[in-house]
């Protein structure tokens, strides 16, 4: 008997090699990035894996979702160039092909039988200065790069071949950007940096300065200052470090608007609207695991109404009128399925 568990181990630990000879398993994520090295007993361990095969010239590497392949990347390498083919079903989606460490060309192959196609084209130092970009070999549009004496990008001007253009580009001092801008037709935008941070942004439209908005940084957050100058409308957002929206303030033509937000552990707990007229109150309550249970609002001081909230879902809505309740809403699936009347 003895001799029976030996001769079946080493047949199953014979087995076990040659299927799994020339094959790594390693834990990945949906991107397909390589992590620590497993062993094909701890493939059900991770929800991402990745498989590798192959030797020096070609390799496969296949990605599982939970034991489902997802995709499979094929590098063929020769000398110092290298393609790589990607594959989803067994149909090839993606091809990219490297020389020298610089991309040349990239393909991609859609179900409708479309092939798009951009190629690259570098300069001695390296840099991009064009991609050329067609579909099924027709061309459709040309980026060409400009790089000033130190490197830095300086303009990228996008020409289609309807004749239409798109520009963008950047200034600097010491090295650092201090304006960007984009444009297409007749159309403007102009970025203006500060220490690394956009602090404003200037929007043109056929010439005519149409908007402005403006960002001031302190050690307690930032404020946001959006000017409509078109149809005379400003709005000022204040957040705090965590990047909480604590006030907003809408000023337009002659109306005028404020909310007020409250927060317990980055929790919105409370959002209070004041405006002409007329008050309104939002109360949040939340479940042990952060999620939504009730959203209460009142008008003016007075209960208005009640929403109730599993999983994220809306299931019951209660109406009040006057502060006495009227209706009643239930829902499934955030679906209406009755409505109950109370006289």
């Amino acid at each position: 008997m003895k001799y029976w568990f030996t001769n079946v181990f080493v047949y199953i630990f014979l087995l076990i090699s040659s299927v799994l000879f020339g094959q790594d398993f390693y834990r990945s994520n949906s991107i397909g990035m390589v992590f620590e090295k497993i062993s094909s007993f701890r493939l059900d361990d991770y929800d991402w894996t990745i498989k590798i095969s192959g030797d020096g010239s070609a390799e496969l590497r296949s990605l599982y979702h939970r034991g489902d392949e997802v995709k499979k990347l094929e590098y063929i390498r020769e000398g110092s160039n290298l393609t790589i083919n990607e594959y989803v079903s067994d149909g090839l989606v993606h091809m990219e092909h490297i020389e020298n460490g610089l991309i040349l060309f990239e393909k991609y192959f859609n179900d409708n039988g479309k092939v798009g196609k951009y190629e690259y084209e570098w300069n001695n130092d390296r840099q991009i200065y064009r991609i050329v970009y067609t579909e099924n070999e027709h061309l459709v549009y040309t980026d060409v790069f400009v790089i000033d004496v130190k490197g830095r990008l300086q303009q990228i001007r996008r020409l289609y071949d309807t004749g239409n253009q798109q520009l963008a580009g950047f200034s600097y001092t010491n090295d650092v950007v201090t304006t960007g801008w984009y444009g297409k037709n007749k159309d403007f935008l102009l970025y203006r940096y500060s220490n690394g941070k956009i602090v404003e942004i200037d929007t043109w439209s056929s010439g005519v300065l149409s908007s402005t908005v403006k960002f001031i940084f302190s050690e307690s957050g930032k404020t946001v200052i959006d000017n409509d100058i078109i149809i005379d409308k400003t709005t000022v957002k204040i957040y705090d470090s965590s990047e909480n929206i604590l006030s907003e303030e809408i000023r337009n033509g002659n109306s005028y608007e404020k909310t007020i937000f409250s927060y317990d552990n980055n929790l919105l707990i409370q959002k209070k609207i004041s405006s002409s007229g007329l008050r309104k109150e939002y109360n949040y309550e939340y479940y042990d695991d952060k999620s939504l249970k009730l959203e209460k609002v009142l008008k003016d001081n007075m209960l208005f109404k009640e929403i109730f909230y599993e999983n994220e879902d809306k299931t019951k809505e209660k109406i009040y009128k006057n502060g006495n309740l009227v209706l009643i809403i239930t829902y499934e699936n955030e679906v209406k399925i009755n409505e109950e009347y109370i006289q």
